[in-house]
């Protein structure tokens, strides 16, 4: 019985940190960071060319060394770029590394030792479950922080589209029953001036109308303060000057700290705030944003393995099929692709969220699970 246990024990303990599971794991890591490290390249340099003119100008008005901004910025666009490329990295990484350890027989040799599919894929199961945290990590936490920290460096294209101000322009809230027309005041300290709220919106007849300068969140949760108020009961045509109303709005103030900023650039404590709001208000695009940092992790292994699965198809025995293997990268790249397509319908509320970010996690593992059942 002790026999049997160790013989298991090794067994397990040689499938899980052998020799050959530790040379996959460094083969298909290299590959990936080799990968990720040239999109990244290519991303700065897109990126700089765009941006170079304002970063030196920056440091000009500030009066500081260029480094001083250069350095930063490009740190926190490395991290925006690994989170939106981190999957594609994994496809390619893992497709290259696979056809390089074929034409070094590795996977001959192994295949001919009648090592089981687990051993086979021992080691890209160990990577994606290390890639697998990064990536929940990027989405959820540090792309986040990195797109506020641009924010706050005050240069690039998230600083001009997120700054905290004062709105050019009135703009519309509608919630529910309550629609809301003024200038939004986009900071931590949100407010809204030349304020028109108009209630029962649903009906046939409008409830309220209130004209105010000023509107503010109060301690109490969805209670919101209107300063110099004129309103328009129902049905009367002179309004009713008052100082100050209070009104019960389904309106929290991280909608307008973070107005017109895109769901999955949220901090994660302001993004889960918007659960609080009923569906209809929060809108798809909060509940897909929270779906895709719940499902983060999965992404890394599903495109390893399908890399890994299309490069062994790409042979005829020990022959290397030039055409094929193209082939199976365009398919595997469109599968990529279709990631953010996805994303996308769950968005635009054509999918519900949880449908929209496990679809192409689906369909990369059922791609895997038919291509080498069809080489078997």
């Amino acid at each position: 019985m002790i026999a049997g246990h160790m013989y298991l024990f090794d067994r397990l303990r040689s499938l899980l940190f052998g020799i050959a599971t530790r040379r996959a794991v460094i083969d298909y890591l290299r590959a990936v960071v080799l990968v990720m490290f040239i999109l990244l390249v290519i991303a700065w340099t897109i990126d700089l060319a765009q941006n170079f003119a304002e970063l030196r100008r920056a440091s000009v008005d500030r009066d500081v060394p260029l480094v001083s901004i250069l350095f930063p910025y490009l740190g926190y666009r490395a991290v925006d770029i690994m989170t939106r490329l981190l999957t594609m990295a994994c496809f390619f990484g893992a497709f290259f590394a696979e056809i390089s350890r074929r034409l070094k027989l590795e996977t001959v040799i192994l295949t001919a030792a009648a090592a089981s599919p687990l051993r086979l894929m021992a080691g890209a199961l160990w990577l994606a479950l290390i890639l697998g945290i990064l990536q929940g990590g990027l989405e959820a936490r540090w792309r986040p922080s990195a797109v506020w920290a641009q924010v706050k460096l005050g240069v690039g294209d998230y600083a001009h589209r997120y700054e905290p101000r004062w709105l050019s322009y009135p703009s519309w809230i509608v919630n529910d029953d309550v629609a809301i027309r003024g200038i939004v005041h986009r900071s931590q300290n949100p407010e809204i001036r030349d304020v028109m709220v108009f209630t029962g919106i649903r009906g046939l007849r409008l409830k309220n109308i209130y004209r105010a300068g000023r509107m503010i969140p109060t301690s109490v949760p969805f209670e919101w303060r209107l300063q110099d108020v004129t309103s328009w009961p129902a049905g009367q045509l002179d309004g009713v000057p008052t100082e100050d109303l209070t009104l019960k709005i389904e309106l929290i103030p991280e909608m307008l700290t973070y107005f017109g900023v895109l769901k999955f650039n949220l901090p994660s404590k302001a993004l889960y705030r918007f659960q609080i709001l009923p569906d209809e208000i929060s809108g798809p695009e909060v509940s897909t944003a929270i779906w895709r940092r719940r499902t983060a992790w999965i992404l890394p292994g599903a495109f390893l393995i399908l890399g890994i699965c299309l490069a062994q198809r790409g042979f005829e025995g020990r022959q290397m099929v030039i055409p094929r293997l193209i082939g199976l990268a365009a398919f595997g790249y469109i599968i990529v692709v279709a990631i953010k397509v996805f994303w996308a319908l769950g968005e635009s509320a054509i999918l519900p969220a949880p449908v929209a970010t496990l679809a192409s996690i689906a369909l990369a593992l059922l791609a895997s699970m038919l291509v080498s059942s069809w080489r078997r």
